[in-house]
C-alpha cells in the first residue's frame, strides 16, 4: 500500500504516537502494593498473616452519616454497651443545631473508642465546587474536627451523596487513609466487599435503612462469613428524625446479632480495618529459624508506623514438641491465644508494623505440691484414727490443662511397693478428685481423697503420680515412699458453747477449754454457716483460745456481710490435737438481727415535659449507719388503680434517678421507694404521684403529590390526637439536612387536618416538606421524616406568532416560518396540516410532524408532501417537557397550490391565515436537465484532481 505526504500520513502518525497515552490513562487509584501476604520460613516453622485480626473469618464496619442527634442519644450508647466500635461521619455544619450533636458529644463518643470521620462542612456536591471551596470541604474540615476533638486523628472521609470525580478523588487520597463511597441496596450487589476492596478511596457500603430489616441484614452477616470479606454498613438516622431512618425495633436486634458473632467477625472502625488491609497486603516477613527458637522476626510494609498502627495477627506453626511457647515483641512478652493442637501446633500473636519479635520453645513440666507445704495427708473426720485425708495441689505446665486427678499409691505392709492387697484394701492406684472448696477447674487445682485403713496400719507409706494433657509426668515424693504418722487418740468434744451480743454486728462465741487424753496441744476448728440454706460463712482454726468475736461488717468473715442478719446461723466447733486427731462436733444455733432504715421523704419529679424526667428524693437514715440502696418501682395510673411497669424495681444508690423514656402524655404515674441497708433490712414504702406533660408524637406517613400545587397528606395516631391542638406544615426550598436552611413557608392547621394544599411553588424546583404536631401546652413534637417533591409545570410554554408559508419549486414544497412568544420551558413544536376547513382548534388531531429538540428547536420546516391543485391549512403548536400545550384559538395559514394562474382566496380563521398559490408558469424553478449537467461536470473535475495527485505524490511516499 502507498501512502503520500498529504494529510493522511500526518493523521496516522498522530494516532500512532497518542495510542500509548490513551491506552495508559487510568482514572482510578491503586495501592501499588502486592497482595501476597503469606511468608514461610521453611522447615518446621512457618508464618501466615491472617486475613483479619485474631484470625476472624470476616470483618464488619458500622458507619453513620451526617452526625445526627440520634447517633449521640441512641446509636453510640447502644454500640458502646455491646463493645462494638463505630465510625461516625460528621457534617460540621450540623454540629450545635437541634438535630446534630455538640463537640462535647463527639469528644465523649471518641473517648469511648469510636471513630469520628469527616463528611465535609456543608454537605455539597463536591464535583461542582470551585478549587478553594473543594479545599475547605475536604482538607479544612479535617483540621476543624481535629482541633475540636483531642487525642484523635481524623483519618476517614465520606463523599456527600457519593459524588466525586478524579479531582475530588485525588485531593481525598492525599488527605485521608481511606474513603467510603455511596450506598447500594441489599440485592445490588448482594455480597460484601472482598478481602481487599477494588479502590480504598471508594469503598462500597450496604445501606441499612428504608425498607431493610434486621433479618435481611443478618443474611449479609452470613454472606460475610461465607466470603471472608468486609461488610461496611451505612446508617443514617435511628428511630426517626432523618433520612432513611432505622427503627430501634430493627436496630437493636441487628446490633445484638453482630455482638453475638464477635468470635467469628472482626468488628472495628472504618479506619482501623482499612489500615489492616493495607498493612496486610503490603507486609513482608523475614526471620531466622533455629532448633529451639525463631529470632529476628521482622514485619515491614514500607508504611509509616505512626499512622498505620493496627497490629497484624500472625498464625505461627511450630513443631508438635513445642509444648509451651514464649513470644516477645520489641523486648516485651505478649499475650498469645491458646494453641491449636493436632499434627501441627498453631499459635496466634499480634505484631505491629516495623517491630521485631522472637518465639522461644519453653517446655515446663507439671508439678505436685503439698497444700501449705505441710504433710500431704492428715487424719480424717470423726473419732476414728484409721480415716485419713490425702490432699495435694496439681499444676500442669504453662499453656496446658490437667488431664484428670492424680493417682495415689500406698504401701500398707512395709514391703516397699504398691502392688499388694493388704487386709482387703488395694494399695493402688486410688484416683484423687478435685476438692470442691477451691472452686478451681484448671491449673493449680486442689485434689484429695479420703481413705479408711484396716486395723493394724501403723506406718503408712505412699507416693502420688499425675500426667497433664501433653502426657508429661509429675511425682510426689520424687523418690521412694513418704511415711505417715502413728495412731493417736482424739481430744474430747467441745462443751459450754454460748453467744453474747455486745452489738448486733459483733456477736461473741465462747466455749470451755479443751482437753486431750494424750496431753497434746489442742487447736480449735471453727465453722459458721447458714442453717437455712447450708451456705458456709466462716471456716478458720484457733490455737489456745476459748472465745471468738465476729465482726459482721468485715467482708473477710464471710461471703457477704448481709447474710449474717435475719437468718438462722449454725456454729460447728471441734478440737484437733497436735498429731491431727479430731474430736466430735458440737453445734450452736443463733439468729442475729439488724435495724431497718427510715423511709425516704421529699420526693418530686423534675422535667415532666420530657420523656425521661428525673426523680429526686431525700435520703434515708439507718440506725447502725449502714450504706443504703433504694429500690424504685414505677407504676402507671388508670383510674384509682396503678399497674407496675416492666423493668422495675430498679436498685440505685443515688437520690437522683432518671425515669425511663416510656412515659405517656397526660398520664398519672406513681413512684414507690423502699430503702434497704447493706444487711438487707427494709424500710416502709414511700410513694409520690405526678402527671406527665410530653411533647406530641411525630406525624407518620407524610406524602406529597400533585403537579402545579402540592397536596400534602399525613397520618396521626387517633389515640394521641386528643392531646394536640394542631399541626404546622414546613416547606423548605433546600435540603434540611444541610445547616442554615430555613423554611420558606409555615402554615398552621387544626387538629382534624390530615392534608393541605400548597400553592405558588416553582415548577421543576425541588422542595422538602415536613409536618410538626403541637399540643395545648405549646409543646412541639419532632418533625416528620422530610419528603422531597418537585412540582410539574401545567402552564403551556406560549403561542406561535407571525406564521408564514412560501411555495417553492415544481413539484411544489411549502416552507413554513414562525416566531414564538416564549413564556416557559420549550421542548419542541407540533406541525398540523389539513385540506380545506380551519385549524383554529387541533384538539384530537394527530400532528403531521413533531420537532423535539428542546429550547434549540428550529422555527422553520419544509413540507415536501404537497401536490398541485390542493388547498392546505397549517398550524404550529409549541409544547413543553411535561406535554403542556395550547390547542385552541391558534394562528393558522391557508395555502392554495395550483398549476394554473394564481387566484387570490379570502382570509379566513382567527389567526388571519394568509393565502399563497403556485402554477406551472411560475419562475424560480431550475430545469432538471441543467441539474444533471452540473453533476456530470463535477464528477469529471474530481477524476482529474485524483490523477494529478497520484503523479505528484511519488516523491513523498513510502511503501508498506
Amino acid at each position: 500500500m502507498k501512502i503520500t505526504n498529504g494529510p493522511f500520513p500526518s493523521i496516522l502518525l498522530a494516532a500512532f504516537l497518542l495510542a500509548p497515552l490513551i491506552s495508559g490513562y487510568a482514572p482510578l487509584l491503586h495501592d501499588g502494593e502486592g497482595r501476597e501476604h503469606r511468608s514461610t520460613t521453611g522447615g518446621p516453622v512457618s508464618f501466615t498473616i491472617c486475613d483479619w485480626r485474631w484470625n476472624r473469618t470476616g470483618a464488619v464496619s458500622l458507619t453513620f452519616d451526617d452526625g445526627l442527634s440520634s447517633h449521640v442519644k441512641l446509636a453510640a450508647p447502644i454500640l458502646t454497651a455491646r463493645g462494638l466500635p463505630g465510625t461516625f461521619f460528621v457534617t460540621i455544619g450540623n454540629v450545635g443545631i437541634p438535630y446534630g450533636g455538640n463537640w462535647s458529644d463527639w469528644q465523649n463518643i471518641s473517648d469511648r473508642g469510636h471513630e469520628i470521620g469527616c463528611h465535609t462542612i456543608t454537605h455539597p456536591d463536591l464535583t461542582t465546587c470551585s478549587p478553594s471551596k473543594l479545599f475547605d470541604e475536604v482538607v479544612l474540615s479535617k483540621r476543624i474536627i481535629e482541633e475540636n476533638i483531642t487525642d484523635m486523628r481524623c483519618e476517614s472521609f465520606n463523599y456527600p451523596m457519593g459524588r466525586y470525580n478524579s479531582t475530588v478523588l485525588d485531593l481525598v487520597s492525599r488527605t485521608y487513609i481511606a474513603a467510603r463511597g455511596d450506598d447500594h441496596n441489599i440485592t445490588s450487589p448482594p455480597a460484601p466487599n472482598p478481602k481487599t476492596p477494588e479502590n480504598r478511596y471508594s469503598v462500597i457500603p450496604v445501606n441499612f435503612g428504608g425498607s431493610e430489616t434486621a433479618e435481611e441484614m443478618s443474611d449479609l452477616l452470613n454472606d460475610t462469613l461465607d466470603t471472608g470479606g468486609w461488610l461496611v454498613e451505612m446508617i443514617h438516622a435511628v428511630e426517626g428524625g432523618g433520612w432513611d431512618s432505622v427503627p430501634l425495633s430493627e436496630f437493636r436486634p441487628h446490633m445484638d446479632r453482630i455482638s453475638s458473632m464477635k468470635d467469628e467477625l472482626w468488628v472495628d472502625t472504618f479506619a482501623n480495618i482499612s489500615k489492616y488491609i493495607r498493612e496486610r497486603d503490603g507486609a513482608r516477613l523475614t526471620c531466622d529459624t533455629f532448633e529451639d527458637h525463631i529470632d529476628n522476626i521482622s514485619l515491614d510494609s514500607g508504611l509509616d508506623p505512626e499512622i498505620y498502627d493496627v497490629p497484624l495477627t500472625l498464625d505461627v506453626r511450630v513443631p508438635p514438641d513445642w509444648v509451651d511457647v514464649d513470644v516477645v515483641v520489641d523486648d516485651h512478652r505478649v499475650t498469645i491465644s491458646p494453641p491449636i493442637n493436632g499434627s501441627e501446633r498453631h499459635i496466634f500473636m499480634e505484631m505491629p508494623i516495623g517491630s521485631g519479635a522472637a518465639v522461644y520453645k519453653n517446655v515446663s513440666f507439671p508439678s505436685l505440691v503439698p497444700r501449705d507445704q505441710g504433710d500431704v495427708f492428715s487424719p480424717g473426720n470423726g473419732n476414728s484414727s484409721t480415716m485419713f485425708h490425702f490432699e495435694i495441689v496439681f499444676g500442669s505446665g504453662r499453656g496446658r490443662n490437667v488431664s484428670h486427678g492424680p493417682d495415689l499409691f500406698l504401701d500398707l505392709n512395709g514391703d516397699g511397693d504398691a502392688d499388694d492387697v493388704f487386709r482387703g484394701m488395694t494399695e493402688g492406684p486410688h484416683r484423687m478428685e478435685r476438692v470442691n472448696l477451691t472452686g478451681g477447674t484448671g491449673n493449680g487445682s486442689l485434689f484429695g481423697v479420703d481413705l479408711s485403713f484396716p486395723p493394724g496400719c501403723r506406718d503408712i507409706g505412699f507416693f502420688i503420680e499425675a500426667r497433664d494433657t501433653e502426657n508429661l509426668p509429675a511425682r510426689y515424693p520424687a523418690e521412694g515412699f513418704m511415711r505417715g504418722p502413728e495412731v493417736n487418740d482424739p481430744p474430747g468434744a467441745p462443751s459450754g458453747l454460748s453467744v453474747m451480743f455486745a452489738h448486733s454486728r459483733h456477736p461473741r462465741i465462747s466455749w470451755d477449754p479443751p482437753d486431750d487424753p494424750d496431753g497434746d496441744d489442742v487447736s480449735v476448728l471453727f465453722r459458721l454457716g447458714s442453717a437455712d440454706d447450708g451456705l458456709l460463712l466462716v471456716n478458720r482454726s484457733l490455737v489456745n483460745e476459748t472465745s471468738l468475736e465476729l465482726s459482721i461488717s468485715d467482708e473477710g468473715e464471710g461471703l457477704e456481710p448481709g447474710l449474717w442478719f435475719n437468718r438462722n446461723l449454725s456454729l460447728e466447733l471441734r478440737f484437733m490435737d497436735s498429731k491431727g486427731a479430731f474430736s466430735s462436733v458440737s453445734e450452736l444455733r443463733f439468729h442475729p438481727v439488724n435495724g431497718a432504715p427510715s423511709p425516704v421523704s421529699g420526693m418530686f419529679v423534675i422535667g415532666r415535659d420530657t420523656s425521661g424526667p428525673i426523680l429526686h428524693f431525700n435520703p434515708s437514715s439507718d440506725p447502725e449507719g449502714d450504706e443504703i440502696i433504694y429500690h424504685i418501682t414505677l407504676l402507671e395510673g388508670a383510674g384509682d388503680s396503678f399497674t407496675p411497669l416492666p423493668g422495675f424495681p430498679a436498685a440505685v444508690s443515688d437520690t437522683f434517678f432518671l425515669l425511663p423514656g416510656v412515659l405517656m402524655d397526660n398520664r398519672t404515674y406513681r413512684v414507690e421507694i423502699v430503702s434497704e441497708d447493706e444487711y438487707h433490712a427494709l424500710s416502709g414504702v414511700s410513694s409520690f404521684d405526678f402527671l406527665v406533660d410530653l411533647p406530641p408524637f411525630p406525624v407518620r406517613n407524610i406524602s406529597v403529590t400533585g403537579e402545579g400545587d402540592a397536596l400534602v397528606e399525613w397520618e396521626y395516631d387517633e389515640l394521641f390526637a386528643r392531646n394536640i391542638s394542631g399541626f404546622e406544615l414546613l416547606v423548605f426550598d433546600g435540603d434540611p439536612a444541610v445547616s442554615g436552611v430555613d423554611p420558606v413557608m409555615r402554615m398552621m392547621y387544626g387538629v382534624d387536618s390530615r392534608n393541605a394544599s400548597v400553592p405558588g411553588l416553582e415548577h421543576g424546583r425541588p422542595y422538602w416538606f415536613s409536618v410538626v404536631p403541637y399540643d395545648f401546652s405549646g409543646n412541639r413534637g419532632e418533625p416528620a421524616a422530610f419528603v422531597r417533591f418537585t412540582p410539574r409545570d401545567v402552564v403551556p410554554p406560549g403561542r406561535v406568532t407571525n406564521l408564514t408559508a412560501e411555495i417553492e419549486g415544481n413539484p411544489p414544497v411549502c416552507r413554513l416560518r414562525w416566531e414564538m412568544e416564549f413564556t416557559g420551558d420549550l421542548q419542541g413544536f407540533m406541525i398540523f396540516r389539513m385540506e380545506n376547513g380551519t385549524l383554529a382548534d387541533v384538539s384530537g388531531i394527530e400532528p403531521l410532524h413533531v420537532i423535539n429538540e428542546g429550547n434549540n428547536s428550529p422555527r422553520k420546516w419544509l413540507d415536501e408532501g404537497i401536490s398541485n391543485d390542493t388547498v392546505f391549512n397549517y398550524a404550529v403548536v409549541p409544547f413543553d417537557g411535561n406535554g403542556n400545550r395550547i390547542t385552541t384559538e391558534l394562528q393558522w395559514v391557508r395555502v392554495n397550490v395550483t398549476s394554473k394562474k394564481p387566484v387570490e382566496l379570502p382570509d379566513e380563521g382567527p389567526g388571519g391565515g394568509s393565502n399563497f398559490t403556485i402554477s406551472d408558469e411560475d419562475e424560480g424553478g431550475i430545469p432538471g436537465h441543467l441539474i444533471l449537467l452540473v453533476v456530470l461536470i463535477a464528477v469529471l473535475l474530481s477524476l482529474a484532481a485524483v490523477f494529478v495527485l497520484e503523479r505528484r505524490g511519488s516523491s513523498g511516499s513510502f511503501e508498506e
